[in-house]
C-alpha cells in the first residue's frame, strides 16, 4: 500500500508565480497463490483539486503458477542430443 500527498508551488514556473498545486495518490497491490492457481488485484487511485483517476486490475489465474513446486503427475522436460 502506497499513500502520497504533494502542494507544490507552480511547477511549470521556476521562480514559483504560477498557481499551487494539490496532489495526491494511493495505490494498494494484492499478490495471492491459491489452491490451483493464482490471484493479482491492483487498485490506484489519483487527484488534483480538478481532476481524479481510477484504476483497477484483477487476474486470476487456473493451473500451475510459478510459485507452485513441479507437480509429479507432469512430464519433466528433458532435452539430449544437442552438441555444444
Amino acid at each position: 500500500m502506497k499513500v502520497a500527498l504533494a502542494d507544490v508551488k507552480s511547477p511549470e514556473d521556476r521562480l514559483g508565480a504560477g498557481t499551487r498545486h494539490r496532489k495526491w495518490s494511493a495505490s494498494a497491490r494484492l499478490e495471492r497463490a491459491l489452491p490451483g492457481g493464482g490471484l493479482y488485484a491492483l487498485g490506484e487511485a489519483e487527484g488534483t483539486l480538478v481532476y481524479r483517476t481510477l484504476l483497477a486490475e484483477v487476474q486470476w489465474t487456473r493451473g500451475r503458477t510459478a510459485k507452485d513446486p513441479p507437480s509429479p503427475a507432469l512430464p519433466v522436460l528433458e532435452v539430449t542430443g544437442i552438441d555444444p
